[in-house]
């Protein structure tokens, strides 16, 4: 079993609000796909799946408060024999699309963070005119403010 924790996202920062899952028990992830929604007073973070394999156990629900390097879900590694086992939790995963909607909707706008979001809605900033400063490209808040006092 692999543990997913809570990184440091900031020098003073000892707490975060897991915002929301991306992915429900059960369902199979990829190494690197983000799984949930870490938000501070100051950024909002997309947690990454340490390795590929199913999302075993979510040991914290969206809008509790957990610690950094605090144990807050486990991943079972994919193995070779266990794609007969993943063809259900794929159909799960198929059931959701409501809650997994809004991560691909913004991806479609290009790969925003959900603080860039929200603050590129209100201050009517079109997120595929920007380039992002974060990690894979991703749009952050910074980015969107940038853009905003270019204007």
């Amino acid at each position: 079993m692999i543990e997913i924790k809570v990184p440091s996202v900031g020098e003073s920062i000892t707490e975060v609000i897991i915002g929301q899952w991306l992915v429900e028990e059960g369902a199979r992830v990829e190494k690197e796909q983000p799984v949930a929604v870490l938000e501070t007073d100051k950024v909002n973070v997309e947690l990454p799946a340490p390795e590929a394999g199913i999302l075993k156990k979510i040991l914290k629900p969206a809008q509790a408060s957990a610690a950094i390097g605090e144990v807050i879900g486990h991943v079972e590694a994919a193995a070779v024999d266990a794609e007969p086992r993943s063809a259900p939790a794929a159909d799960k995963a198929a059931d959701p699309p409501p809650q997994s909607a809004p991560p691909p909707a913004a991806r479609a706008a290009g790969p925003a963070m959900p603080a860039a979001q929200r603050l590129a809605s209100q201050q009517d900033v079109d997120l595929a005119g920007l380039s992002g400063s974060g990690r894979g490209g991703r749009i952050l808040k910074e980015d969107v403010q940038a853009a905003i006092q270019k204007r």
